[in-house]
């Protein structure tokens, strides 16, 4: 019984590696569901001038900075705070300095919007300098979120100037 158990999961590995090891395409090399329409041109940033970018907006916003957690290298995690006792709340950021293929998987963006609703914040901010899907708006319409792009970043940044 043993033996026949121990064959069966060999068996299994082997077959996944094999199609794993056959597949025509790869994954990373596949543009994500809602890329076509994307522009070509990508406003090309530093880290350290897109990292500055977001600090202002969110200084501008009227917005007082908490906590600041980098994950990945290319991911930040910003909690902040709208003092203001009536319109007041706790915000979280997310920004994303390179997603993959330049566009921010879908999946990302609902996770920052469960976090929002979930831990009770007032509003989520998604900041990146690559692009959203096509298709996010009917996704994200009963969220409270904000999705904020490289090319709204730099229109943001240039009316602070």
């Amino acid at each position: 019984m043993f033996l026949l158990v121990f064959v069966a999961i060999v068996l299994g590995f082997l077959l996944i590696f094999l199609l794993s090891w056959t597949s025509p395409t790869k994954k990373q090399d596949q543009l994500p569901s809602g890329a076509e329409g994307i522009p070509e041109q990508k406003i090309k940033w530093t880290k350290i001038d897109f990292e500055e970018s977001c600090i202002a907006v969110i200084k501008s916003l009227g917005l007082e900075i908490s906590k600041t957690f980098h994950e990945e290298g290319t991911v930040t995690e910003i909690f902040a705070a709208n003092p203001n006792p009536i319109i007041g709340g706790k915000y979280i950021i997310h920004t994303f300095y390179e997603p993959p293929n330049g566009i921010i998987p879908l999946d990302y963006i609902l996770t920052l919007s469960n976090i929002v609703r979930h831990e009770g914040l007032s509003k989520g901010i998604f900041i990146t300098a690559g692009f959203f899907p096509k298709n996010i708006e009917s996704s994200t319409n009963d969220s409270p979120i904000e999705l904020i792009d490289g090319k709204k970043l730099k229109e943001l940044t240039q009316e602070l100037q």
